[in-house]
């Protein structure tokens, strides 16, 4: 495996910016496009990056250039159709577009040929960012689910920018990490406002459809994350900006930095808070220093959002959501628990009681209260804990559990006795929840 991050760029850009000095107008040229801009950021936060991505034309052929300039690896297919380029004047201190070419579907034997290219590149890469493009006649959707699988079968990690039908087949694929904006969610009927509940419903929809974690772009607002069972707000300081234009793409970028040197997804979300909003106080576009970035880093912190909190009723939640919450209300992660635990607590999330559920489960029950997994415990024990689960007296029990009990009561210690004796030691009563800890648990958690 390398050291380098590939970007999946579908549809680079040739920009021609106007811009205002003094009474002479100045014309730039430069490479653009999401994929682009993304790891142009990427670079600037000192990670080694491959760009695959189709050129032709003339437009592709200046583009071509330009990106040889940039502190990345460039990896194209040459295609028939022309590479999209645009025109916008900023000379009032706004951007105006003027004019944009249009894009050219890709024909079968180059998309053939792209997705090979970028396979090769992303089966020895540390992080893959699939990036996406305006205009959905340059490649059909399903090669985003059939990379996205691919990668994350053979042990990648994929990073989606993407909305609508892209962001459907990806998540089928399998990710490590989703952006998003709020408009997108909206517009894609995800999320039908922009309120908190609504954007953090999405959230868990979006882990529940294969994301292992997700960000959600606000413009101004905080951002919303998903990260390991739980939704936060992503708190960055407000700094004035330049030019609002991709502050997202500089988030994303910055998280896939993080995540391609082995860092966590909770530094990484961050970290893209960083990046994103150093980027609105420049007029480049995925532009920003490593070292404003760091300082701006120290001051992002993620606010933890409850369930009650935001206001969302376990009924409003999909079963996968309902055991998350129940998991995370005792403090275990999703990740921690067993597959029957989590199964459990999406039942619990229902209301369903224990007296309504399978032996198995009460078994489950009487096991974790006391901390011990299903998978730690003998056969034995699992039955004892259905027993119990059920409400069966020492009395009702079969022989060997009588004889436990009479063990105990003679006051034999749990290390003299047999292994489904000391199992049987270890079973507790529920916990008492006084009215302090359930306040405590509706308060927004740092």
């Amino acid at each position: 495996m390398t050291d380098e991050v590939l970007v999946f760029e579908p549809a680079p850009m040739l920009t021609i910016t106007i811009e205002r000095h003094g009474e002479v107008p100045e014309i730039h040229l430069h490479a653009g496009g999401q994929g682009v801009w993304q790891a142009r950021m990427i670079s600037t936060l000192g990670c080694p990056v491959v760009l695959c991505a189709p050129l032709g034309g003339e437009s592709g052929r200046v583009l071509e250039s330009l990106l040889a300039s940039e502190d990345v690896r460039l990896r194209t297919v040459a295609t028939e159709g022309t590479s999209v380029s645009y025109v916008h004047d900023r000379r009032d201190g706004e951007r105006n577009e003027l004019a944009r070419s249009g894009a050219s579907a890709l024909t079968r034997h180059e998309m053939d040929e792209f997705y090979g290219l970028a396979l090769a590149e992303g089966l020895s890469a540390p992080v893959s960012l699939l990036s996406g493009t305006p205009d959905p006649v340059i490649l059909p959707p399903d090669i985003y689910r059939r990379l996205a699988g691919d990668l994350t079968r053979n042990g990648g990690r994929v990073v989606v920018d993407l909305s609508g039908d892209y962001l459907r087949e990806a998540l089928a694929g399998g990710l490590t990490l989703v952006k998003v904006s709020h408009e997108e969610l909206i517009a894609s009927g995800r999320a039908t406002g922009d309120s908190e509940e609504e954007l953090v419903a999405a959230l868990y929809q979006l882990h529940d459809e294969g994301a292992e974690a997700v960000v959600v772009s606000r413009a101004e607002l905080p951002a919303l994350a998903y990260l390991d069972g739980a939704a936060y707000r992503v708190l960055a300081p407000e700094l004035e900006p330049a030019d609002h234009r991709g502050a997202g793409d500089s988030m994303t970028a910055g998280a896939v930095a993080v995540l391609a040197r082995g860092g966590d997804l909770a530094t990484a979300v961050r970290t893209g808070a960083a990046a994103g909003a150093v980027n609105v106080t420049r007029h480049g576009l995925g532009t920003g220093e490593a070292e404003v970035i760091a300082q701006v880093l120290e001051r992002v912190t993620l606010e933890r959002i409850t369930a009650l909190a935001r206001g969302v009723t376990s009924e409003a939640r999909s079963p996968a959501g309902r055991a998350e919450d129940a998991a995370l209300a005792r403090g275990v992660t999703s990740e921690a628990r067993s597959p029957a635990g989590r199964a459990e607590d999406a039942a619990l999330a229902r209301g369903v009681t224990s007296e309504a559920r399978s032996p198995a489960g009460r078994a489950e029950d009487a096991a974790l209260a006391r901390g011990v997994t299903s998978e730690a415990r003998s056969p034995a024990g699992r039955a004892e804990d259905a027993a119990l689960a059920r409400g069966v007296t020492s009395e009702a029990r079969s022989p060997a559990g009588r004889a436990e009990d009479a063990a105990l009561a003679r006051g034999v210690t749990s290390e003299a006795r047999s292994p489904a004796g000391r199992a049987e030691d270890s079973v507790g009563t529920p916990r008492e929840v006084s009215p302090q800890q359930l306040a405590d648990d509706l308060k927004v958690q740092p």
